[in-house]
C-alpha cells in the first residue's frame, strides 16, 4: 500500500509545478510567467519545494489510504473518498505552511492549494487501474498471516 501511495505522491509532485505555472498564467496572465523566465529552473524550484513540503502529506496519506481501502464501500465510493481525503490533505498542508511562515490567511493564500489539489486529483485518476488492483488484492486476502 505504501508503494501505491508513494508513486501517486511522486506523480502529483511532478504535475504540481506544471499546474502551479499554469495557474499563475491563468490568474496573472503574462506577468505570472515573468517569475518563471527560465521554465526549467522554475519547474525545478517548485518541484523541490513541493517535494520537501509534502513529505508529511505522504505519510498521512498512507495512513488515510489504509482506512479508505479497507472500508466496506463500493470501489467507486472508495476512489471518491481517496480523492476527497487527498484534496483535504493538500488544503491542510497549505494552511499549516501559511501558519508556519506567518502568512495572513486570505483567499489568495488558500488559492495556492488549487494547483496542488488538481495535481493530486489528476495523479489519482491517472493511477485508477492501480487503485482498483490494490482494492482487489486486499479483498482476496484474508488479512491473516499465512505461515504455512
Amino acid at each position: 500500500m505504501f508503494l501505491y501511495t508513494f508513486n501517486t505522491w511522486l506523480i502529483a509532485n511532478l504535475l504540481h509545478p506544471l499546474m502551479f505555472m499554469a495557474f499563475g498564467f491563468i490568474i496573472y496572465g503574462h506577468d505570472g510567467l515573468l517569475f518563471y523566465a527560465d521554465i526549467v529552473k522554475g519547474y525545478l524550484l517548485v518541484l523541490g519545494v513541493s517535494l520537501l513540503c509534502s513529505l508529511p502529506a505522504l505519510l498521512i496519506g498512507w495512513l488515510l489510504l489504509g482506512m479508505v481501502v479497507l472500508s466496506e464501500y463500493t470501489p467507486l465510493a472508495r476512489l471518491i473518498m481517496w480523492i476527497i481525503c487527498s484534496a483535504t490533505l493538500v488544503f491542510l498542508e497549505v494552511l499549516v505552511m501559511a501558519l508556519i511562515v506567518r502568512e495572513s490567511l486570505t483567499l489568495e493564500t488558500f488559492s495556492l492549494a488549487i494547483p496542488g489539489i488538481l495535481a493530486v486529483s489528476a495523479s489519482i485518476i491517472i493511477r485508477y487501474k492501480q487503485f482498483q488492483k490494490l482494492i482487489s488484492s486486499l479483498q482476496t486476502n484474508d488479512h491473516e498471516n499465512n505461515l504455512g
